[in-house]
């Protein structure tokens, strides 16, 4: 029993690892979180193709546009909590599969959008990587989540929640 285990009355464990179609990320983290579980185990990866089928993380694609943005196209951060950047975040926290191509369209969106307020903000950047600006010359917005007030020598960069979440997928 670990540390945590002898402070409750009773074992949540297996009340933990019961299906449940409204959130079956529960059993995916108690699994890869609480008994440490490898990715590669068959419940492991049962659990994490039940998250990509039922519950939340399935409604949230299903409303992504082909070009990969929620809501609207641009920097991602609106409308709060249902833009682009808000969207990768809950993907993330709830264990959605990084390998699914609706979410890397979702993370290369925005990863462009961010690398394209970069290049407009960064005259410097641009000249010194010929080509990089025709590559995100597609990408458009107004600006990158977080950019306001998240500025090291004039560079907007992203917030940390936003950067974990890219990671996390």
């Amino acid at each position: 029993m670990t540390d945590w285990q002898n402070v409750l009355n009773d074992d949540p464990i297996p009340w933990l690892l019961e299906p449940d179609p409204e959130n079956p990320s529960v059993c995916y983290f108690a699994l890869r979180e609480l008994l440490a579980r490898p990715e590669g185990a068959p419940e492991v990866q049962a659990a994490r193709a039940a998250i990509m089928t039922t519950g939340p993380v399935p409604a949230i694609l299903d409303a992504q546009y082909p070009d990969g943005y929620w809501v609207k196209p641009g920097g991602g951060y609106s409308p709060k909590y249902r833009g682009t950047v808000w969207q990768i975040i809950f993907l993330a926290e709830l264990g959605a599969d990084p390998s699914d191509e609706r979410v890397r369209r979702g993370c290369e969106y925005l990863l462009s959008q961010w690398l394209h307020t970069l290049l407009e903000r960064q005259p410097a950047v641009r000249s010194a990587v010929p080509g990089l600006r025709r590559r995100c010359s597609r990408a458009s917005g107004s600006g990158m989540a977080g950019a306001g007030r998240h500025r090291r020598g004039g560079i907007p960069l992203p917030q940390v929640g936003h950067l974990r979440a890219m990671l996390c997928l």
